[in-house]
């Protein structure tokens, strides 16, 4: 019987795992290349600039001081989150959780 429950659920289970171990390396802050973090803080930086002053922001984005080709409106849901969480960690973690379960394939 466990047999069958493997073979009719391996994606979920596989699924689970690997999204465990995304958590695990969340939550303990794994970095291993570096790269990633060096780029979240960049994008941090720039929705930072849409929290202080929306609109000049927006209508003068290829100007900004921390530019990207990152979308403004990652940026302005970024910046959103951060108003509404007031928590660098709890923006970060919601947006990790949105990401990740995004991945699901409801069929």
């Amino acid at each position: 019987m466990s047999n069958d429950f493997v073979k009719k659920n391996y994606h979920i289970i596989i699924y689970t795992i690997c999204y465990l171990s995304l958590l695990i390396g969340f939550i303990l802050g794994e970095n291993v290349t570096s790269g990633p973090k060096r780029d979240f803080l960049h994008t941090w930086n720039g929705a930072m600039e849409f929290n202080n002053n929306f609109l000049p922001s927006l209508l003068n984005f290829e100007n900004i001081q921390y530019q990207t080709r990152i979308s403004p409106i990652y940026l302005i849901l970024i910046s959103s989150l951060n108003d509404i969480f007031k928590s660098f960690d709890l923006t970060r973690f919601f947006l990790f959780l949105i990401i990740s379960l995004s991945q699901i394939d409801y069929i």
